[in-house]
């Protein structure tokens, strides 16, 4: 019976640690490549655009042409694509401009997705049906089209502007449909009645009692 008693008391602290475990490698990982995306540049060896057209090979003592395979020729790790450019290089050079649109894309998506759905569930019926009717139509055009759109038309000027801004225009359908649920679901909960009765505002009832239940 002790026996019993312990292992039981043993299993679920295990299936605590586990979770624990999987969250710290999770943030090792966010890390190693937050400290590459901002040191890659330095640690790269060649010029990302430069092409090797053709490069002695001390190993077999002959000229090798690219495509150079991984480990293949001394100075590339990773080999070259078609052109002879360095793919360890290209990588640690596209780090930071990703993250960069990563980081903005998704931010503003969720802003914007945030505002809409919290506006289409809370609305009355007629602009709520306005709302919705403009979500459905985001969801319908595709979003990596609308950012090569928005690339094309503003031009290269822009830069990765460009593309975080074609990212957002139609990206934010989803999180505003999710919301735009969620806030309807609790808008109808008797908290929010009851809230209401005591004089409360619509500011006021999506700042403290809406916004905390959707946000998850």
């Amino acid at each position: 019976m002790a026996k019993h008693e312990q292992s039981s008391a043993v299993q679920p602290q295990s299936a605590q640690r586990r979770p624990i475990r999987q969250l710290q490698f999770g943030i090792a990982l966010v890390l190693i490549t937050l400290l590459l995306a901002w040191f890659g540049p330095m640690l790269a060896q060649h010029d990302p655009r430069t092409p090797s057209y053709i490069v002695w090979n001390p190993r077999t003592a002959t000229f090798v042409k690219p495509p150079f395979a991984p480990l293949l020729v001394p100075g590339f790790p990773l080999g070259t694509d078609t052109l002879g450019r360095d793919l360890l290089s290209r990588l640690l050079w596209a780090l930071r401009p990703t993250l960069t649109v990563v980081f903005f894309a998704a931010t503003l998506r969720l802003c914007l997705g945030l505002l809409v759905g919290l506006a289409a569930g809370w609305s009355s019926r007629r602009w709520a049906q306005i709302f919705d009717s403009v979500i459905a139509v985001a969801l319908t055009v595709p979003v990596l089209l609308v950012a090569l759109f928005t690339v094309a038309a503003l031009g290269i000027q822009w830069g990765v502007w460009a593309f975080i801004l074609g990212l957002t225009l139609t990206a934010w359908a989803d999180v505003a449909r999710v919301i735009g649920e969620q806030t309807r679901i609790v808008r109808g909960q008797p908290y929010i009645e009851a809230a209401r009765a005591l004089g409360a505002s619509s500011r006021e009832l999506i700042l403290r009692h809406v916004l905390p239940q959707v946000l998850g």
